[in-house]
């Protein structure tokens, strides 16, 4: 299934859901995207497994959400995405760039999605994943059908995230340098691709990356880090997760407007100053 800009602006985090099984179309879709999933911009490939209660050993049914899911954040969840991946140092951004492409396949499909990186029992995602020695387990989400009505405790923590705000276009995007605030007017598509971007999940919705237009096609990631934020769940690197899912919002949205390109790594755009931030990697595409 193709992603549209459509399916990268409208999408949102699903933490109430209706309590239905997923159907036999949809979890055969699911699979098939998590067969043909390749390998991050860095080159390593995450483990992704799509489960239901009785596959991860979890017991009950009804039960299962819970102790997956813990802390009652997440309600009526009948089947779960769990993920690992070897130690690396881009392992985090290589993670969340090929996650979030799960996550938007299942967008595209009706069906909810929600990132969980620190409200999760670990101990029973990585026994469901069979976690070995050498792998992390950054995330995990739950998939199905979004209730009609959020739970209160959904609501509350929505709220408490900010998961409905984002930060302002001029302080996400540049022109030439960071401080130079890019001008959303006279883009074209481009305008789109970089608001696909914004709309992005982040944790606690930090958006830690900045996005700088050097030439037409060019763009470079730059990478904003909290390094207290995104150390506390060591050794997962929580806004390295967010960088990966940036990552790959831009490359659907460039796709979607029909452009070529790929990300890499570039020792000339390293040495460009940069400061107060880092650079990540650079998006050679289609003007």
């Amino acid at each position: 299934m193709n992603i549209t800009l459509d399916t990268l602006l409208l999408r949102r985090s699903v933490r109430s859901f209706d309590g239905r099984p997923l159907v036999a179309a949809d979890q055969d879709a699911l699979e098939a995207v998590l067969a043909e999933a390749g390998p991050g911009p860095f080159g390593a490939t995450p483990r992704i497994r799509l489960l239901d209660a009785a596959q991860a050993g979890l017991g009950d049914t009804d039960r299962a959400p819970t102790r997956i899911g813990a802390y009652g954040v997440v309600s009526g969840a009948r089947a779960w995405l769990v993920g690992a991946i070897g130690k690396s140092p881009d392992a985090c951004a290589d993670f969340g760039y090929v996650f979030e492409s799960i996550l938007l396949e299942a967008t595209a499909r009706g069906l909810g999605t929600c990132w969980l990186g620190g409200t999760f029992s670990r101990g029973a995602a990585a026994r469901a994943v069979g976690l070995a020695e050498g792998e992390l387990l950054p995330a995990i989400s739950p998939v199905g059908y979004p209730a009609d009505r959020r739970t209160l405790v959904d609501a509350a923590f929505r709220l408490g995230a900010g998961s409905d705000g984002r930060k302002p276009w001029r302080e996400l995007f540049f022109e030439g340098e960071p401080g130079r605030p890019l001008p959303a007017s006279g883009l074209g598509d481009w305008a789109g691709i970089f608001e696909a971007v914004r709309r992005a999940p982040s944790a606690s919705n930090r958006q830690p990356w900045r996005l700088v237009l050097d030439a037409p096609g060019r763009v470079r990631l730059l990478f904003a880090e909290n390094r207290a934020y995104n150390r506390a769940l060591d050794p997962v690197r929580v806004q390295e997760l967010d960088l990966g899912i940036a990552m790959r919002h831009l490359a659907e949205a460039c796709a979607a407007t029909g452009r070529t390109g790929a990300w890499a790594r570039l020792g000339e755009d390293a040495a460009k100053p940069a400061a107060p931030f880092a650079y990540h990697a650079t998006w050679l595409g289609d003007a």
